[in-house]
């Protein structure tokens, strides 16, 4: 059985600020209020940037 060991860090759609994809490829993260959002793929949500950030910390926010 795989145990994430980020899945404290992560956040419901509901409650979620920040938004980017688990994809290896992905580069972006968005905010919440951004609805480009809605084409990302193995979507994770975050409560803060510096959770994100600590998770992905190569992620820049989307242009």
């Amino acid at each position: 059985m795989f145990v994430d060991p980020f899945a404290a860090f992560y956040a419901t759609e509901r409650d979620g600020i920040f938004v980017t994809s688990r994809h290896p490829a992905a580069r972006y993260y968005y905010r919440w209020n951004d609805r480009r959002w809605y084409g990302v793929d193995d979507r994770v949500w975050f409560r803060t940037m510096d959770d994100l950030l600590f998770v992905f910390p190569a992620r820049t926010p989307a242009p």
